[in-house]
C-alpha cells in the first residue's frame, strides 16, 4: 500500500545489506530510492519537484512526471496491465526506482540528451565529463555504470537501461558513436523481453544496413577510452555478514 515516498524510504532501515559496501555489485531499487531521498534532503525540495525542475522541464518533457496527482489528471493515459491484477495502481512506493510516467517521444529526449553528452538544443545541462562518468564500470560492477548498462557490439559500445513493474515495461538503448538510440514502452508486464528485442533488432538493422555512419571524428569518446575499470573502487574482501538480518515481518 502506497502511503508516501518518505515512509517507503524509512522502511529501508528494516532491511539489511547483502554485502559490505564496495565488495559486490547487486542491482538495488532501494538503493536508487535512497539516493533520491538524499537528493531530496540536500536540495530542500520534494524529489518529484526536483526532477521536474532539473530534468523534465529543461529537456522539454512537459507531460512527464513522478507526481502521481499530475499523472492522474490525464484520463487518456496508458493503463498498466499485470496478470491477476484487475486495476494496477498509479501511485507506487518506488518513486525514484520506477515512478516516472512518460511517453516514448519524451523519453527519447532523455536519450538524445545522453547522445549529445549533456546538451539539449545547444544548451549544456550537464558537463560532458559528468555524463562520461556515468558510463564507467567499476571493479565490482563490470558492464554497469551509474544506472547505465554497458555492452559492446558492431565494433563499438552501446548503453542501455531496462525496467519493468506495476504494469509497464521500458527499454532505452543508444550507440554514442553512431548517434542513434531507440526507446520502447509497453503497458503490460506480460510482454516478457519483447520490448528489448524490438530496440535491439531495430538498431542492429540500422547499423548493419549502413543507414547511419559511425562517428570517427573523435568528438564522441571511443569505447576503449571511455569504458573501463574505475580504479577508485577496488574490490574489497568479504568479512562475513554485515549484521544480523532483521526478523521477518508478516506484512512483508
Amino acid at each position: 500500500l502506497y502511503e508516501s515516498f518518505e515512509k517507503h524510504v524509512s522502511s529501508i532501515s528494516d532491511t539489511w545489506l547483502r554485502h559490505r559496501v564496495g565488495a559486490r555489485h547487486s542491482y538495488s531499487n532501494l538503493g536508487i530510492d535512497l539516493a533520491a531521498y538524499i537528493v531530496q534532503v540536500k536540495s530542500g525540495m520534494p524529489f518529484t519537484e526536483y526532477m521536474k525542475k532539473k530534468v523534465f522541464d529543461p529537456l522539454g518533457m512537459s507531460t512527464s512526471s513522478m507526481d502521481y496527482s499530475f499523472v492522474e489528471q490525464y484520463a487518456d493515459r496508458a493503463l498498466g496491465h499485470m496478470p491477476f491484477i484487475a486495476e494496477v495502481p498509479v501511485a507506487i512506493p518506488m518513486v525514484a526506482a520506477g515512478g516516472v510516467y512518460t511517453s516514448a517521444a519524451e523519453l527519447s529526449y532523455f536519450v538524445r540528451f545522453h547522445l549529445n553528452r549533456g546538451t539539449i538544443n545547444g544548451r549544456c545541462l550537464l558537463d560532458a565529463d559528468l555524463i562520461d562518468s556515468m558510463y564507467k564500470s567499476s571493479a565490482v560492477s563490470p558492464g554497469y555504470g551509474l544506472g547505465i548498462g554497458i555492452g559492446t557490439k558492431h565494433d563499438t559500445y552501446y548503453l542501455n537501461h531496462n525496467g519493468g513493474g506495476f504494469g509497464f515495461l521500458t527499454t532505452m538503448t543508444w550507440y554514442p558513436e553512431y548517434g542513434i538510440g531507440c526507446v520502447v514502452l509497453t503497458n503490460s508486464v506480460s510482454h516478457d523481453d519483447q520490448h528489448a528485442k524490438i530496440a535491439i533488432e531495430l538498431l542492429d538493422e540500422l547499423i548493419a544496413e549502413n543507414v547511419i555512419a559511425k562517428d570517427v571524428s573523435g568528438r564522441v569518446p571511443p569505447g576503449d577510452k571511455l569504458i573501463g575499470k574505475d580504479e577508485k573502487l577496488p574490490v574489497l574482501a568479504e568479512e562475513g555478514p554485515v549484521h544480523a538480518p532483521t526478523p521477518y515481518k508478516r506484512q512483508w
